[in-house]
């Protein structure tokens, strides 16, 4: 019985330990090192899936074309939420020229943390998973795998 309750702990505050070292709380870490005051930052989808970006310049692009006319320093992705996107579609194409750095941008910034106790057998797929597995769930959205690509100099 207690190895049952143990184990039952360990799952449930898997949600919680990876929520307090969510990945997004790093990739502010890494934009504050590395962004300049005037570097704008695009992002593709709602702020509550990008790390908070309230006091750097923001800029919301969801085209190939509104990409190159902005030209932003850099571009935050939620690449876990970016599966979401119809390839075919103009968000889908931005994503996919992004990470294939044929828009002009490579990646410098990758991550995700893995979770505290990665050898609790059973543990739910969209928490420490490849988050490939169709239907998606609500706790995806829980420490997602950002990226962060900047602009290539000329």
């Amino acid at each position: 019985m207690a190895g049952a309750f143990a184990y039952t702990l360990l799952y449930a505050t898997t949600v919680d330990d990876l929520m307090v070292r969510d990945s997004r709380y790093i990739v502010e870490q890494w934009l504050e090192a590395h962004v300049g005051a005037d570097d704008q930052i695009g992002t593709v989808f709602p702020g509550i899936v990008q790390p908070r970006l309230g006091h750097f310049k923001k800029i919301d692009i969801g085209t190939l074309d509104t990409l190159e006319r902005w030209a932003p320093a850099f571009f935050v992705l939620n690449a876990d939420y970016a599966r979401s996107a119809p390839h075919d579609s103009p968000a889908g194409q931005l994503i996919a020229a992004l990470q294939q750095e044929t828009a002009g941008y490579r990646r410098v910034f990758r991550y995700r943390s893995t979770s505290s106790w990665p050898w609790l057998p059973a543990s739910h797929p969209d928490l420490t998973g490849a988050r490939l597995e169709s239907p998606v769930s609500f706790l995806r959205d829980i420490n997602p795998t950002m990226e962060v690509f900047e602009r290539r100099r000329q």
